[in-house]
């Protein structure tokens, strides 16, 4: 095993121990999170292991920019993780005005923002890359924990708004039963009134016809007593009390026409 720079051994423990906090409190503020920091860190020892066994000064130099990858990787996800938290909020509470409830929200999104663009703009200088993003990230961490904490708030806010919704859509369903209901109503009247309507019309015709067959039966019945040559049509006989005073029973009375001729021919002959 070759003899090891004291510089370079420390370099690369400094590296090392910055990186391994890094990480460290990535995974406790984040827990679940898998970050790239972990495949650098590893890539970081073969090289190391490499250099002491006297296999090129190149390995510590490669050893250390893994470790700075690591660093770098590590401010990266942060702060990616951080910016999707915030989308993720603001899709979670979609449903109330976040500014009702959180006046400075717009400038805390802001800060979100800032810190996407920060993470997104990659530059070939990982120390100032990683230090741009430390120094965004001091100023969005202490935002996070408030969201985190206005989670729990807003969540009950969601509740009661949901509720609302609920017992408004339940109203409107009822609304909706008793429209469907009261339709059903008038179908079933309109149908007893066009019944009614029909039977009315049926009993009205039948009531004529019954009128006219009676009217019927009574022709029948009276046409032989008061039609033409029926016994109180016919010429009455004279009684012996139309004979005049005379008491003759021998010789109608003479009709008026009758009286008018026999006096002419009396007039005549004289």
């Amino acid at each position: 095993m070759r003899q090891i720079d004291p510089q370079q051994l420390q370099d690369i423990t400094d590296a090392l121990q910055k990186t391994e906090a890094k990480i460290a409190g990535f995974a406790t503020d984040h827990p679940g999170i898998d970050i790239p920091a972990l495949n650098e860190i590893r890539y970081a020892f073969q090289h190391f292991l490499r250099a002491l066994n006297g296999k090129g000064d190149e390995n510590f130099a490669n050893s250390l920019k893994h470790l700075k990858r690591a660093q770098y990787d590590c401010y990266q996800a942060e702060a990616l993780f951080l910016g999707k938290q915030r989308v993720d909020f603001e899709q979670q509470y979609d449903s109330i005005n976040l500014l009702d409830h959180i006046p400075d929200y717009l400038n805390w999104a802001a800060e979100y923002q800032t810190l996407r663009e920060a993470a997104e703009h990659i530059s070939d200088d990982r120390e100032k890359y990683c230090d741009g993003l430390e120094q965004q990230l001091v100023v969005v961490r202490p935002i996070h924990k408030k969201l985190l904490v206005a989670r729990q708030e807003l969540r009950k806010v969601v509740n009661a708004h949901q509720l609302e919704l609920a017992e408004a859509q339940a109203q409107i369903e009822k609304r909706d039963r008793e429209l469907k209901t009261q339709e059903e109503n008038l179908r079933v009247a309109q149908r007893a009134l066009d019944a009614s309507q029909q039977t009315a019309k049926a009993t009205k015709i039948a009531t004529r016809a019954a009128v006219l067959a009676a009217a019927a039966a009574c022709a029948t019945f009276l046409y032989p007593i008061f039609g033409p040559g029926s016994p109180t049509n016919t010429q009455a006989i004279p009684s012996a009390l139309d004979q005049g005073n005379s008491g003759s029973l021998t010789s109608p009375k003479k009709s008026t026409q009758e009286a008018v001729n026999d006096s002419a021919v009396t007039n005549s002959k004289k």
